[in-house]
């Protein structure tokens, strides 16, 4: 066992200075030599020392460690802005022999004008940044990550994640001129700001990384407001100069301001160096197991000998009185000394001790073993209007208030034909709202040829949820339930259905044009009742989207032994009343002159 606080044992010197001070001082106290004389200490005066010894204890916060369980005691938060515009498309940058991929075509190539041709060939800036960035990340698995594509536009590819894997396969899909072609550096610092000042931990400790080769041509935000800012959030901006034609005195400027520091890459390897001389200064996310806290148990077992004591020394009943017939005094007779009675003392303590238990009792004290999963579906059935304004925007909209409101910690998956992870788990939930809030469906205006393979109007649900076992324990599957009898779910799962349909079935409209299948065929939802009839009930709980908050009480019913961050923020309330309570019993016991 050890202690959070050991400096908490300081509040045992008070007590132990009463202790002899009324036993051995016989000008202030009468019965002092009386006390002196006997020998030995009372079981009941054991009761006495044990309790007090308990909340003294209890206020120098106890903790056993779990090793099964780990945490982030500090965690780093760093976001990768990364120029993509199409100026990154010069290769003036990279060195061939960092990427293998170019290496083994060279090696391979038999024929001496290809082999020449592959030689001269060289990566691009994005490319370099690219193989940069995950060097970084993988040097420092516990941080979280966020990564912003931008140009004249910002995306936010991800909620903060320590996932290397996902975030790799991100970075490996950055494409030029993805975020547009112009160059909005402030906007794309002011929106990853915003995105890094939601409370995601306690002690966050947050950083932004710029990489760019130009200047800014397309902000609306000024540098100024910029810098006011990143102040007012305490985030630190590093600039790194992608070659002399980047806008130096800018970038130095942001950077030192905000507390970082200005770099300028000229080539691949300055630009590791680089990387690696940032990774010296920004702090790293601290690892450590988590500490179980035993707080409550001394809290209580101090409470109970305590109240043993009051009823051997006093008994009950006339304790109870005299405390009545102190208030009763002091009420008729406005004798204010009636309120020095050591047992009002006693009382106040007791209650200060009762609410200190309280709150120790409905503080979060163990991170939940299970991890949330929200399973969303996309496919065109998710458009019809029964829900308004679609049954896709109620759903996401529903989702993404209770992500904001009780700060789950969770994954997200996206299907219809084929699924997609939009989250791996995380508990940057502001950002995951603002996925879902901006979630866009992949159909082209005239509805009739699919943009992407996400969606052809179908639901494959056993795709969706075989990802989603691999996220976690709980699942919610938002639907409308038009989908085949689901496959079941291993013992160790649970999962609920999220009915987002009504009892009437809808034709589906998407900007005001009737949505067809492949057929040619008018897309029509299925009613409630029929999307019931695949649904597999004794492996499936099921809650019916309401307008109101009902079902979101259901849904939060059903994540209830899922991970939040509330375990992280250890509330100092008890520690309040402990210290109250102490002092009041120190109060008590002065005058009642031990």
């Amino acid at each position: 066992m050890i202690f959070s606080a050991p400096l908490a044992f300081l509040a045992l010197l008070p007590f132990v200075a009463l202790f002899f001070f009324t036993r051995f001082v016989p000008k202030i106290v009468a019965n002092a030599q009386m006390m002196r004389a006997k020998k030995s200490v009372k079981f009941v005066e054991w009761l006495k020392i044990l309790g007090t010894l308990c909340l003294i204890c209890a206020l120098a916060q106890p903790n056993i460690i779990l090793g099964e369980f780990s945490f982030p005691k500090m965690q780093s938060q760093i976001a990768l802005v990364l120029d993509t515009s199409h100026s990154m498309d010069i290769n003036d940058f990279g060195d061939i022999n960092d990427f293998e991929e170019l290496k083994e075509n060279l090696k391979d190539s038999t024929n001496p004008k290809t082999s020449q041709n592959l030689s001269a060939q060289s990566p691009n800036r994005l490319e370099v940044l690219k193989r940069v960035s995950k060097k970084f990340i993988a040097k420092n698995p516990y941080d979280s990550i966020l990564l912003v594509p931008f140009g004249e536009h910002s995306l936010m590819l991800n909620p903060l994640s320590s996932d290397r894997a996902y975030l790799s396969a991100l970075i490996d899909s950055l494409s030029l001129g993805m975020a547009g072609g112009k160059t909005a550096i402030n906007d794309a610092l002011a929106r990853t700001i915003f995105a890094l000042s939601a409370p995601t931990h306690p002690n966050a400790q947050k950083s932004i990384i710029l990489l760019t080769d130009g200047f800014d041509t397309d902000s609306k935000m000024k540098t100024s407001e910029l810098l006011n800012l990143a102040l007012e959030k305490n985030v630190r901006i590093f600039t790194i100069s992608i070659g002399e034609g980047a806008d130096l005195t800018s970038l130095e400027y942001i950077a030192k301001t905000s507390g970082g520091r200005a770099y300028l890459a000229t080539d691949s390897k300055s630009l590791d160096s680089i990387f690696d001389a940032i990774g010296e200064i920004i702090p790293h996310s601290v690892v450590v197991p988590y500490s179980y806290s035993l707080q409550i148990f001394f809290i209580m077992f101090g409470i109970i000998f305590l109240l043993a004591y009051w009823v051997l020394k006093y008994g009950f009943r006339s304790g109870i009185l005299g405390i009545f017939a102190k208030l009763k005094n002091f009420f008729l007779q406005k004798n204010f000394k009636a309120l020095l009675d050591f047992r009002i003392f006693a009382f106040l303590a007791l209650v200060f001790f009762c609410i200190a238990c309280a709150l120790a009792l409905t503080q979060s004290n163990l991170p939940k073993s299970s991890n949330a999963v929200f399973v969303l579906d996309v496919s065109k059935s998710m458009l019809a209007k029964d829900f308004y304004p679609t049954r896709l925007k109620f759903a996401t909209t529903k989702l993404a208030k209770i992500l904001r409101k009780h700060k789950l910690c969770s994954s997200i998956i996206i299907f219809s034909q084929s699924a997609y992870l939009l989250s791996p788990f995380s508990c940057d939930f502001s950002t995951q709202a603002l996925l879902l809030e901006n979630l866009s469906l992949p159909y082209e205006e005239n509805l009739d040829i699919e943009k992407s393979a996400l969606d052809n109007g179908a639901s494959n649900v056993d795709l969706a949820l075989e990802m989603a076992k691999f996220y976690g324990e709980k699942i919610v599957l938002l639907s409308d339930g038009d989908f085949a009898t689901p496959k079941g779910l291993d013992s160790t799962q649970s999962a609920l259905l999220w009915l987002f349909a009504s009892m009437q079935g809808s034709v589906i409209e998407f900007e005001n044009a009737l949505v067809k299948d492949s057929q040619n065929r008018v897309v029509v939802s299925a009613p409630k009742d029929f999307a019931l009839q695949g649904y597999k009930a004794h492996f499936w709980e099921r809650v019916q989207a309401s307008l109101d908050e009902s079902d979101e009480s259901a849904i939060l019913a059903f994540l209830k032994n899922t991970q939040d961050f509330s375990f992280l923020y250890k509330s100092a309330d008890s520690l309040i009343f402990l210290l109250l309570g102490l002092f009041a019993l120190f109060i008590a016991f002065w005058r009642a002159k031990l």
